[in-house]
């Protein structure tokens, strides 16, 4: 989601195989998946400083 009403937002559709293999790999403790494209997802050990972090809201 945009920080600002004018920023811009990519919208990616990543391989369904290549989310669940990073989902593996985030094992569930908070690790950061960086989607980069189609088939180039990256999980960081480190997560986003909370300021950075992007909040859903339904």
């Amino acid at each position: 989601m945009p920080k600002k009403p004018d920023d811009e937002v990519t919208v990616f559709r990543v391989n369904p195989a290549v989310w669940a293999q990073a989902l593996k790999a985030a094992d569930g403790d908070a690790r950061r998946i960086e989607i980069r494209g189609e088939f180039d997802v990256v999980v960081h050990n480190e997560p986003l400083p909370p300021g950075e972090r992007v909040n859903r809201q339904s």
